[in-house]
């Protein structure tokens, strides 16, 4: 069972037309973050107002999935 993670962002006043555009970019950007470091969560969401952008990820795994990769080298024939 993981644990949830409230982060909060202080802004100076922002314009109302960007509140929405930037929580959607915050949601794509932090659920890709996640996935990159193969993190696992249930969901992200997030909220905002003038002053204030927030991110909900629910049910953070803080280990991360593990990740099989086989390896494989292959040599020319000038490096064996």
């Amino acid at each position: 069972m993981g644990k949830n993670l409230l982060w909060e962002i202080g802004t100076e006043e922002l314009p109302a037309r960007f509140i929405i555009p930037a929580l959607e970019s915050l949601k794509i950007l932090a659920e890709k973050k996640l996935k990159e470091s193969l993190l696992n969560f249930e969901e992200i969401k997030t909220a905002g107002t003038l002053r204030r952008l927030t991110l909900f990820v629910k049910n953070l795994i803080r280990k991360t999935r593990r990740n099989r990769r086989r390896n494989s080298w292959s040599f020319s024939k000038n490096r064996n």
